[in-house]
């Protein structure tokens, strides 16, 4: 009797969840507008939080080897701990001033330099290319009807856009506010959940442990969160190092082929090379055209650079600082790009491909886990001539894919002895 009353209680909370999800869904739908107006406000309200925990995210490796190398050195943990919170936060902080220090006094005298001087290079670019198509009517015809829009929409805007251009400026300027006392919060999160990232990791097992009984499905989890954080947590810091190193090395190599805007457009190429597979052309773009108001040659000199540059950090120095690949395939990787690009912009873009590489590992080790308990092989290229799999022929497949196997260990074992 009591296990008809329980079985029946599940059924009545089952119901009872089902339907107050379905009439959650039904009211968000109704009210969409305020629905988004209430998700733009948590946004903004959890925006220092988020920075907060991607920088405890991204110092957590040199605050740990601080605290291990001072706990070594015969210090107590919590000074340890203390010690190795507030040094990682001062480094962080003396390396972004110093950075901000040698970098935007240069950028700013570049972007006001471009300001007063891109309207004579953008009139004499104009006269150089009447010049080159003057023997042509038809494309002289287009490239002046191209100006003469170009003048009308220019006139247009200072006539009408000038109050929606204070509007913006203004805008943008709250907004910066705004983003660099987020950026504070945000240093004081981050101090915190260094802090206590011992005590949230515990939280979490314990949590884990409570909720499921069997100990091999816990192992698998945390094993794969762990490998997760190793294949997340590395690409992102080695992108970041491998982008620093791209930057300097092309701000030394433009000081030497004596181009234009060195401090600038090593910026750009830089901060842009974070982004997996689009990040050199998108950079590469916008830097190449600036050089060719100035001088056509140079810009072709620029963009031989930027191949050179790009093949380098593509083969030698990518590989050496990212370590192991991703494991995803070219498609994998576009596909991450665009998808998280459309969905959350420029961030997507940096962190698509190692979040989904994240979700593909995992599902992964569900796939290859189950066909493990089925006794079935995990390679994949043993299901490529794969017709069907039945009770016929499950064990002569199963018998051809161990000889494969066997052969391949002895083929690494006579590698290994050649090497």
């Amino acid at each position: 009797m009591k296990k008809e009353n329980h079985r029946f209680l599940q059924l009545g909370i089952t119901i009872f969840a089902s339907l107050s999800a379905v009439i959650l869904v039904y009211l968000g739908f109704s009210n969409i507008k305020k629905v988004s107006a209430y998700i733009a406000i948590i946004k903004s309200a959890l925006q220092p939080i988020v920075i907060g925990l991607i920088l405890a995210y991204l110092l957590s490796p040199i605050e740990t080897k601080m605290e291990q190398y001072l706990i070594r050195r015969r210090i107590k943990n919590k000074p340890a701990k203390t010690i190795a919170v507030f040094v990682t936060t001062f480094l962080t902080l003396a390396t972004i001033g110093i950075g901000i220090r040698m970098l935007l006094p240069q950028v700013i005298k570049t972007i006001m330099d471009l300001s007063i001087t891109l309207p004579g290079m953008m009139m004499s670019f104009t006269q150089q290319l009447k010049e080159w198509v003057h023997s042509d009517s038809q494309i002289m015809e287009f490239v002046n009807e191209c100006v003469i829009r170009a003048n009308d929409w220019l006139n247009e805007w200072l006539k009408t856009g000038i109050y929606e251009a204070m509007t913006s400026i203004l805008s943008g300027i709250i907004d910066m506010f705004g983003f660099l006392f987020n950026i504070i919060i945000g240093f004081i999160v981050m101090i915190y959940v260094l802090f206590e990232k011992d005590k949230f990791r515990g939280q979490a097992k314990k949590i884990l442990y409570a909720v499921s009984k069997n100990r091999s499905v816990n192992a698998f989890i945390l094993d794969t969160i762990r490998q997760c954080d190793r294949m997340f947590g590395g690409f992102i810091t080695g992108k970041i190092i491998d982008s620093l190193i791209i930057g300097i090395i092309c701000f030394i190599c433009m000081h030497l082929l004596k181009l234009p805007y060195v401090t600038l457009i090593s910026l750009i190429v830089g901060i842009t090379n974070v982004i997996p597979f689009f990040g050199p052309y998108i950079g590469a773009i916008p830097s190449a055209f600036l050089i060719l108001l100035v001088n056509p040659m140079q810009c072709i000199i620029f963009i031989i650079f930027i191949i050179i540059l790009q093949q380098v950090d593509g083969n030698i120095i990518g590989p050496r600082i990212l370590g192991e690949s991703t494991g995803l395939s070219p498609f994998w990787v576009l596909f991450a790009i665009l998808v998280a690009g459309e969905v959350f912009g420029v961030i997507g873009m940096i962190i698509g491909v190692p979040l989904f590489a994240t979700v593909y590992y995992v599902i992964k080790r569900l796939v290859e886990s189950q066909l493990s308990q089925q006794d079935l092989p995990i390679d994949t290229e043993a299901y490529i001539s794969l017709d069907k799999l039945d009770e016929d022929n499950q064990a002569t497949f199963l018998r051809e894919e161990k000889k494969k196997v066997r052969r391949k260990k002895k083929e690494s074992r006579k590698e290994k002895e050649t090497e």
